[in-house]
């Protein structure tokens, strides 16, 4: 799959791929993880002259000397192909995916989710070494990017399986029938916690596989983490974002903590794709609040429909709930700041829910159109 379609809710469950989560067959939106490639080209030692004879190079070997690395090797397409190792990735992935999805479900603690990274890494380096993959030589450069490559993998099903359960669940608040053609996205932030827990237990359980192994003095995950908290997926927010479909934006700080136990649910109706023009401009930034909101019911069928809803739990696990339905393109309005749609009441305890609205837009498919036409509209 595409890049520009992860966590895009306009994909139906029929267009996108589907693996099968311990028994439970769901649509896997796919989260690219890329990983460093720098192979260095072999040398031969002529014994008689005592000479190191570099092998003749070509264009594609300048090219894999530059870019590539033994991390080339443990990538999800090469191990796949490989006839090496293709059958015991498989069994790898399928393992990590049920522990995940076990994990999501409340089944096993972290503890025994740490215990299963530890263990299913250890068995995948395993059937490596003894498939001689890739190559009957083992190195400590080879072992190490291995690791970071499979502690790679690991974090981005992850965030693959959580977002794709997210998006499932707010599946059966989408009316309109099987034909709508519309926007929609749904949050949860029981996701973001979960994901947050999942990744300290695979840091645990990569961390007591490497800790005083041969070989792995180096091997600093602090820093590996480090790096990937500088992708586009560093964590829930990101992932569930898109940063790819520039008409799915909705988070606009990707790196603000939810609240526990917080819904938001967003639904723009459909008309085959139509549009209406825009008549005018609108100027917001993050932290203007206030604008004029243009209401009616929602009709799923019309393109300039919208409507909205937030929810949280309390600590007596009681459910708040706030909505309202909404138009864009009137009077040129086609972007929406949430915290313009929705308030909760009830003071200071409902602060740092509102709070988080704020960090929520939505808008037309206009709003970039219009961009892209010059209206030189802010952000």
């Amino acid at each position: 799959m595409k890049i520009d379609q992860i966590s895009n809710s306009r994909i139906s469950s029929a267009q996108m791929p589907q693996f099968k989560n311990c028994g439970k067959t769901l649509p896997l939106p796919t989260i690219p993880i890329e990983v460093p490639y720098n192979k260095t080209d072999p040398s031969i030692l002529n014994s008689s002259e005592g000479k190191v004879i570099e092998t003749p190079k070509s264009p594609d070997d300048f090219y894999l000397e530059k870019y590539s690395s033994w991390t080339y090797y443990f990538r999800d397409s090469t191990m796949s192909s490989s006839p090496l190792i293709s059958k015991a990735y498989s069994n790898f992935t399928h393992q990590a995916d049920c522990a995940i999805g076990s994990f999501l479900d409340g089944n096993i603690s972290k503890e025994e989710l740490s215990s299963r990274f530890e263990s299913m890494i250890g068995n995948f380096s395993t059937a490596c070494e003894d498939a001689g993959y890739p190559y009957q030589l083992h190195g400590v450069q080879e072992v190490l990017q291995r690791t970071k490559a499979l502690y790679q993998e690991i974090r981005g099903r992850i965030l693959q399986i959580a977002v794709n359960r997210n998006n499932a669940e707010g599946q059966q608040y989408v009316s309109g029938g099987k034909n709508f053609n519309g926007d929609w996205k749904y949050y949860n932030s029981d996701y973001y916690y979960k994901t947050e827990e999942a990744f300290s237990a695979l840091f645990d359980g990569v961390s007591n596989y490497t800790k005083d192994r041969p070989g792995f003095k180096n091997f600093n995950l602090q820093e590996i983490e480090a790096d990937i908290k500088q992708s586009h997926y560093n964590n829930f927010n990101s992932a569930w974002n898109n940063q790819f479909v520039l008409s799915q934006q909705y988070l606009t700080d990707e790196e603000q903590v939810p609240p526990k136990g917080f819904k938001w649910f967003y639904q723009k109706g459909g008309s085959n794709g139509k549009q209406h023009p825009v008549i005018g401009k609108i100027y917001l930034d993050g932290r203007e609040v206030e604008q004029t909101v243009y209401r009616a019911p929602f009709d799923p069928t019309k393109d300039t429909s919208a409507t909205t809803w937030a929810s949280f739990r309390d600590v007596n696990g009681k459910e708040h709930r706030v909505s309202t339905d909404f138009l864009f393109d009137v009077e040129g309005v086609d972007k929406y700041l949430v915290s313009a749609l929705l308030q909760f009441t009830g003071g200071k305890s409902v602060q740092v829910f509102n709070q988080f609205l704020e960090n929520f837009k939505v808008h037309s498919g206009n709003y970039f159109r219009s961009y892209d036409d010059h209206f030189n509209l802010k952000v």
